[in-house]
């Protein structure tokens, strides 16, 4: 590894940290690997397919996603949806669907 992309990754540690803490869930991580495949806004129902949890808890992962930063809301009527926020998360979440 460069020193440079050392120096980088110290002086965004705080960051990288922040991020990871919000992966460290199976279920956050189906969620933003399903939102960076659609590389668009998906509803509830749409994150919902696939993903065998109840939507309560989805909706717990969502939030927990939301207040960290890495995915954002928007609200039309009745429903919500969402869509990555902060492109290294799409970054990361892509080379996780990788591995």
């Amino acid at each position: 590894m460069k020193m440079t992309s050392l120096v980088t990754l110290e002086a965004n540690a705080s960051d990288i940290a922040r991020m990871l803490s919000v992966f460290a869930n199976k279920e956050r991580i189906r969620i933003l690997c399903r939102l960076a495949k659609s590389q668009e806004e998906l509803s509830i129902a749409e994150l919902s397919e696939g993903i065998a949890i109840s939507q309560s808890a989805l909706s717990q992962h969502l939030t927990k996603l939301r207040k960290g930063g890495v995915i954002t809301a928007r609200r039309a009527g009745h429903n919500s949806f969402y869509r990555l926020a902060d492109p290294r998360a799409a970054q990361l979440a892509i080379a996780l669907i990788k591995l």
